[in-house]
């Protein structure tokens, strides 16, 4: 059993599933913290829901959060807005090729990406004192953001208006998916395969699905 953070007493627990948010409330409960249900049906949108009382100290969130009309926004949306409002929050949830595109673009502000089987007590509190240092201003090697070249590879035929690019400096020879829509409107412009750019990214992330990109330098 884990011992507790100071400051962190209340965990609430955003998902759809009320399955799922009972296999983390177990979770929770090992850990030594309470935990608090966000039963919905409708939570709203992410203004009016960010406005209401959080009656907690911190978060876990799943990304699929749609289902039924549970919320009129995903968990990705949700826990990068909580962290820029100084609020530890876990992104929770399962998630293919198509979903981490879509998460990617907040990735810099979700500290912390796990799936649920590797949710226990102790990855609860390390992932919350992850969340915690990097509210505090600091970064983990893994996390540190740097300057670095953008290559777009190619088009992804898969998925309309996405692009493969890869990162030079990376210590890894690996594609990853970027969504057009997500890249600031000018530079969107310019995309084709082949063409190079400059952004922030965490080369010192060693899984493909956390490198975040971020701060995109227009010409």
């Amino acid at each position: 059993m884990s011992s507790g953070i100071q400051g962190i007493r209340r965990v609430m627990l955003v998902d759809d599933d009320p399955f799922v948010r009972q296999s983390l409330r177990y979770q929770v409960e090992f850990a030594d913290l309470e935990s608090v249900e966000e039963i919905g049906p409708q939570l709203g949108t992410l203004p009016d829901f960010l406005k209401l009382p959080r009656h907690a100290d911190a978060a876990i969130s799943d990304y699929k959060l749609s289902p039924g009309g549970y919320a009129a926004f995903n968990g990705a949306e949700l826990v990068s807005a909580w962290h820029r409002d100084n609020f530890p929050a876990l992104l929770c949830t399962r998630y293919d090729r198509a979903e981490i595109a879509r998460i990617r673009p907040h990735l810099r502000w979700i500290p912390v990406l796990m799936a649920p089987d590797d949710l226990n007590p102790d990855s609860l509190m390390e992932g919350l004192e992850a969340c915690l240092f990097e509210l505090e201003g600091n970064f983990r090697p893994v996390r540190r953001p740097w300057r670095a070249q953008v290559h777009f590879v190619e088009e992804d035929p898969e998925y309309a208006g996405s692009f493969f690019v890869e990162l030079p400096a990376w210590q890894r020879d690996e594609v990853f998916a970027v969504k057009i829509k997500d890249l600031p409107a000018a530079l969107g412009r310019s995309v084709k395969p082949g063409f190079r750019c400059y952004a922030q990214a965490n080369l010192g992330s060693e899984d493909i699905d956390e490198i975040y990109l971020c701060e995109w330098e227009v010409r």
